[in-house]
């Protein structure tokens, strides 16, 4: 999904079981890029493999705004009760500056929204082996405000109760976990692993 609004949509018992061969995986969108969700909730069971989450698998330079996921998640990599993968720039090839403005809103544009997750929540369990988060499992360059996770976070390298790795420029603010964390290798109750040299938590607690 490009260049796409989704608004006051909900998924209610979703049942996605794939194979650990299956990428980008979400509750309600597998892929979204430069796209903007709003007040979305998805409730039910998503299994696949690498960037699954509860919501989205694969956001690119998009929004989520007061949104909700209650599914339980399991995956391989990148594994998130509400986002899987959440990176700022779009996984899409640039066009031409000429074709972004001739056309602002249509595919190929890229007219990028307000980056980030805000007013957000996750409440199902997360398992996985790699960057597995109660929120999100790996996210580069995406800000987090007034957003929370409350369910279960199992993996084994870099696990978290909101965000399982946290990398890049991205600050994180007005946040909290309250899920029991399970990893072996750079794991914590609020952030598994962490850039420590760009990214930034502040106002935020686990318990």
């Amino acid at each position: 999904m490009i260049d796409s609004v989704i608004s006051n949509v909900n998924v209610i018992g979703a049942t996605i079981a794939l194979s650990k061969d299956e990428s980008y995986v979400g509750g309600m969108i597998g892929s979204a890029a430069q796209t903007t969700i709003s007040n979305a909730t998805v409730t039910g069971a998503i299994k696949a493999g690498t960037s699954t989450g509860g919501l989205v698998g694969r956001s690119c330079a998009s929004s989520i705004m007061g949104s909700t996921s209650t599914a339980t998640v399991e995956g391989t990599g990148n594994v998130g009760g509400l986002v899987g993968l959440a990176v700022a720039d779009s996984c899409e090839p640039t066009p031409p500056a000429a074709t972004v403005t001739k056309c602002p809103r249509s595919r190929g544009c890229f007219v990028t929204p307000t980056v980030g997750i805000s007013d957000s929540n996750a409440k199902g369990s997360v398992r996985g082996d790699n960057a597995v988060g109660g929120l999100v499992g790996w996210i580069v360059g995406t800000p987090v405000t007034r957003s929370f996770a409350i369910g279960n976070a199992t993996g084994t390298n870099m696990v978290g109760g909101l965000i399982g790795a946290l990398l890049g420029v991205t600050t994180v603010t007005d946040t909290y976990a309250r899920g029991i964390v399970s990893g072996s290798v750079a794991s914590g109750g609020l952030v598994g692993g962490m850039d420590f040299q760009d990214a930034i938590v502040k106002n935020s607690y686990a318990t």
